[in-house]
């Protein structure tokens, strides 16, 4: 089971063609389910929200070009989300609720991607220890040192799912950037463990998914390259990719993308026109991974 869901976020057999990128078999987007209750935990009731969430679900699992939907989990402990703080939204994203929702996804052989925003991942995922098969991504962060690190991978493992620690390429909420040199020795001694890294690409105070700043590629390039150096699994980008900035992030070697917005609150367009709209909008930075 375990190495299922490793080679879903670690090996990319086909060839880079239009085609292929079309079709979502190249740059995977992830949509964000969190956007779906922005500015909306006070005054939706929270089964409604579920059921919303679940209709998207399946609604862009039936086109056939979504594989993976990420889930941000803000949890009231946090200490990284900065002034703007936004709900504790674990009422509706609750372990019962994602739990069906996982096996929805995995019935059409897609995966969830769920991100821990929590001073202690431990402790969450344990409450959560009905999800099984997914990407759990969590702050790095909020480790205290290596051995609550192997603590938090063996729990990962045991519950069948792949582990991706969050780097901070700007530094979460209103702390300052950890020295991609510092990160990468505190998460060297685990690269054989890791599936996939997730980097946190764009400053947002809030972590609310409203829009705010955009992609910064040159830093974020740097950054990622960096670490693909060493890293050989898969690379995830979260924060800034929108329209305007996702041939800029598939160019930078993705291999997942995480993005809300664009997808859930277009005024002109459905989730699923959408969605087409990024992958023809992805196609050049895709294409121009074979000059490099």
């Amino acid at each position: 089971m375990v190495q299922q869901v490793q080679d879903f976020y670690t090996v990319s057999p086909l060839p880079v063609t239009a085609e292929h990128v079309l079709a979502g078999r190249i740059v995977r987007i992830n949509p964000a389910l969190v956007t779906l209750l922005d500015g909306r935990l006070d005054t939706t009731p929270v089964r409604q929200l579920q059921d919303e969430v679940f209709l998207q679900v399946r609604k862009l699992l039936q086109q056939k070009k979504i594989k993976t939907f990420h889930v941000d989990i803000n949890v009231s402990d946090y200490s990284g989300f900065g002034n703007n703080r936004p709900g504790d939204n674990t009422a509706v994203f609750d372990p019962d609720f994602l739990a069906e929702l996982n096996r929805e996804i995995r019935r059409c052989d897609g995966y969830l991607n769920v991100h821990f925003l929590t001073n202690d991942p431990l402790k969450q995922l344990e409450q959560y220890r009905k999800l099984e098969e997914c990407a759990i991504c969590y702050q790095l962060e909020v480790l205290a040192d290596d051995a609550v690190h192997r603590r938090l991978l063996r729990l990962i493992e045991r519950q069948g799912s792949c582990a991706s620690p969050v780097l901070e390429i700007f530094g979460p909420g209103n702390s300052a950037a950890v020295p991609r040199k510092k990160t990468y020795a505190t998460i060297k001694p685990f690269f054989s463990e890791l599936a996939m890294l997730t980097f946190q690409a764009e400053q947002t105070a809030a972590r609310s998914t409203s829009a705010q700043g955009a992609l910064a590629t040159q830093p974020v390039r740097e950054y990622i390259s960096f670490f693909r150096r060493q890293f050989s699994g898969a690379i995830q980008i979260q924060g800034g990719v929108k329209r305007a900035t996702i041939a800029a992030a598939a160019a930078l070697g993705a291999d997942f993308l995480v993005c809300g917005t664009d997808i859930f609150r277009s005024r002109e367009h459905s989730p699923e026109e959408m969605v087409d709209i990024l992958l023809e909008d992805m196609l050049p930075g895709c294409l121009g991974r074979l000059d490099q």
